[in-house]
Formats: structure tokens, sequence, C-alpha cells
């Protein structure tokens, strides 16, 4: 077939690979091939094989992604994995903290190229998102979180009651916090002293039994601790 630019593209299976690597747990071989600009293939979802073009690849970092890096990520054994993913999130979280929000993404970003089902990471891009007041972004990648955090976490809930609020929804934000309490949500400062949170609900009276809710739950624990 041919490229956008008119230009005749070469079959995928007549090229010679970037790189090739095997995933053993998967069983699978993949290979990196480089197409010419504008060109595409049906080859690049065939079963068997696995064809991704290099331009194809995340660049979080703003670099070139090189065949070498991709195919040195994916030779990671999974407790390397691990420990680059927890390096990463130290890395975001310190950004973030800093208020450097926008530095951060980069680092979410090579998360997610680690794994796509990060929850951490897809809740790390979500707050850069936010802190940047790009909501409907920040809003896509909390509900991603939310579909891979485990079941009876409370981060991403808190979060989304937050981004909710900001956004002027009562309601969604009132459920949220309802989601993140029941999950057992313990800083009722936090939620007093949010400015979203405070800005839209402060006089609600279902906000305030959340409150006490949430010092309760504190206070619960507390008394579980071993003494």
């Amino acid at each position: 077939r041919r490229s956008s630019a008119g230009r005749l593209c070469p079959d995928p299976g007549s090229l010679d690979p970037v790189c090739r690597w095997r995933d053993a747990d998967a069983g699978r071989l993949s290979a990196l091939v480089r197409l010419d600009s504008g060109c595409t293939s049906p080859a690049i979802a065939g079963a068997g094989v696995s064809l991704v073009r290099v331009s194809d690849l995340p660049t979080p970092s703003g670099e070139p992604v090189s065949a070498a890096n991709v195919a040195e990520r994916s030779a990671l054994s999974t407790a390397e994995k691990q420990r680059l993913l927890s390096s990463l999130l130290d890395k975001g979280h310190g950004l973030l903290q800093t208020g450097r929000a926008s530095e951060s993404i980069a680092v979410w970003q090579e998360m997610l190229g680690l794994d796509p089902k990060s929850w951490l990471a897809h809740l790390g891009l979500g707050l850069a998102q936010m802190n940047l007041d790009r909501l409907p972004q920040a809003q896509r990648e909390m509900e991603l979180a939310l579909k891979y955090a485990p079941k009876g976490s409370w981060d991403v809930h808190f979060n989304l009651a937050c981004l909710h609020a900001r956004r002027g929804n009562k309601q969604k934000s009132l459920h949220y916090l309802e989601q993140a309490v029941s999950r057992g949500f313990d800083m009722p400062e936090s939620m007093a002293r949010d400015t979203d949170l405070a800005g839209l609900l402060r006089n609600d009276l279902s906000f305030q039994r959340l409150v006490r809710r949430a010092g309760l739950n504190r206070t619960q624990k507390a008394g579980a601790r071993p003494r």
C-alpha cells in the first residue's frame, strides 16, 4: 500500500527487524520494525510475532525512543521492573510535592510504558493534570486508576471527589467521598482544608457527616493498634 505522502510502502515482512527479543514468560517473540513515515500495515496486528513501529512507541522523556532502550526494558526481570517502578513512583511524588507537576508527567508516562495498568501511575498523572488545571485529562487518568486500583483502596475515590468538587459537581463529589470513607479514609482535616471540597461543600450536611465518619475511622484504627 502507499503512505499518506503517496510513496509505495514496503511489506513489513520483507523488512529486517531493528531488534528482536523473546519474552520467556509469555512465550512470545517480539520484533521492532521501522516503517516509513505515514505507512501502515495490517501485519502490525498479526498473531505469533508482535511487530511494533518504533515511531508509535511513547516518548515520555521527550527524547527519541531507541530500539535498544525498548529491548532493554523488555528484558527486565519482574523484580527489576518493580524496583524501577518504585523508584519512578518516588520521583514522581517528589516532583508533585515540590510543585513541579509538568515535570512529573514524563515520570508517570515512563511508569505506564513499563506497566500500562499501573493505577499509581494513572493516579499520579491525573494529579499532575489536575494541578495544571487540565481537568478532563485528569478525570480520564483518575478513572483509569480506579479501574486498576485494588478494590479496597480509597486513594482514587478521594482524589476524584476533589476533582469533581473543582468542576462544581456536588453530587459526584459527595459520591466519591462516601466511597472513600466507606473504604477507610481517615483524614478529616484533609477534607475540611481542601480548597476544592470546602469551597463547594463546607455547609453541606452530608459533607459534614462524612468528615465526622472519617474522624471515627481514625479513632477506630488507633484503638485497633497493638499496645
